[in-house]
């Protein structure tokens, strides 16, 4: 009985654990989101300071969520910062709004990563 009581209680640590780092992981990513939905969809004067906190926000999160998440998707969403980032620079009106929704599909995809529920965990 000792036994499994013991086994209750660390699965009971491990399953706060990773709520926790979810958590932790879904509001740095919900605020990347954020800041990326309140870019201009057009190519706007203001918008290159706007992109530059973006990307030094995204630079300080990655920090954390490259011991979270897949490589892969990590990649891609940092190829898609770097993009926006590149676009607000050179002033391209044309393919801002395509760089935009592209950051904000990424941490979509990023944000499903860290979601938890039945069907994730099934």
């Amino acid at each position: 009985m000792k036994t499994f009581i013991a086994a209750l209680i660390i699965f009971a640590l491990l399953f706060a654990s990773v709520l926790l780092v979810s958590g932790f992981a879904r509001g740095s990513i919900s605020s990347l989101l954020s800041l990326a939905e309140a870019l201009p969809e057009a190519y706007e004067s203001g918008a290159v300071e706007k992109v530059q906190a973006l990307h030094s926000e995204w630079e300080r999160n990655m920090r954390l969520l490259q011991y979270l998440a897949s490589y892969d998707i990590l990649v891609s969403a940092g190829e898609a910062a770097d993009a926006l980032t590149a676009v607000a620079d050179t002033e391209s009106a044309d393919d801002f709004a395509s760089a935009r929704l592209r950051f904000i599909a990424s941490m979509r995809r990023l944000a499903m990563l860290f979601s938890v529920s039945a069907e994730s965990v099934l």
